[in-house]
């Protein structure tokens, strides 16, 4: 069994490459919380579209909010600003509540009437850390 100054000598040993990662590893996780702050990211909700001379996506009722509060959104990996021009009224298959909304996507080549594709939304803009903070301390 060691006692303290067996313990005591054995850290003023510590070869020269040992010392090297104790060092690098709090520098190197002070950089990560660093990038951590400022790098920032969104949330992404995707649905499927129909393509009627304007891009119908049928969405469920409580994510809505992600499509009328979107910053963008990509179709076929490509992204593009959008607006709305219609949202229909609460409809229900049975199941689950739904509506239709109607969005014109500016810049975008056309699809041919009646494509199906997914479209994805882009929402809420926070820090990583942020993010990564809620999913540890949030209460739900």
């Amino acid at each position: 069994m060691l006692d303290n100054h067996d313990s005591y000598n054995s850290l003023l040993n510590i070869s020269h490459k040992e010392r090297l990662s104790l060092f690098i590893l709090p520098v190197m996780i002070i950089i990560t919380i660093v990038l951590m702050c400022f790098i920032q990211s969104y949330d992404v909700s995707s649905f499927l579209y129909v393509y009627e001379k304007r891009f119908i996506v049928t969405v469920p009722v409580e994510d809505s909010d992600y499509v009328i509060n979107g910053d963008f959104v990509t179709v076929e990996n490509h992204k593009y600003e959008y607006e709305i021009s219609n949202i229909s009224s609460v409809m229900n298959d049975g199941m689950t509540n739904y509506q239709n909304i109607t969005i014109n996507i500016n810049g975008i080549k056309e699809p041919i009437n009646n494509q199906v594709g997914t479209i994805s939304f882009y929402y809420n803009k926070e820090p990583i850390i942020k993010k990564i903070l809620k999913v540890f301390f949030w209460k739900g």
